[in-house]
């Protein structure tokens, strides 16, 4: 979320500091641009406990599209254990502004 806003990658970052070596930027360089938003997309049954729910996912499409991306590892014919964390996926989106970023949302993925 933080790099479809800033341009920087965290993790990058973090592996650089736990390497010996220093972050890359510095604070005042840091430059917010837009506005984003993290959907995530999780496994459950239906009914009132919605508890995790193992099974075989017959249909995976991902939407795309500029600002938009997708962080999976599931696809068609993925089999969920039943031993799992729900969380099977994130949405990011990125737009210029707020409201560009919740139509782009809404017509590439969030339905």
């Amino acid at each position: 979320m933080t790099e479809a806003i800033t341009g920087i990658d965290l993790v990058h970052e973090q592996i650089r500091v736990a390497s010996g070596g220093g972050l890359s930027v510095r604070q005042e360089d840091i430059k917010f641009n837009g506005h984003g938003h993290r959907m995530p997309h999780q496994r459950r049954g239906s009914g009132a406990t919605s508890t995790p729910s193992p099974g075989t996912i017959t249909h995976f499409h991902t939407p795309g599209g500029l600002g938009i991306r997708v962080d999976s590892g599931v696809y068609s014919g993925y089999k969920i254990p039943p031993y799992y964390d729900s969380l099977i996926g994130k949405l990011i989106v990125h737009g210029r502004n707020s409201r560009r970023m919740h139509d782009a949302a809404w017509r590439r993925g969030a339905r």
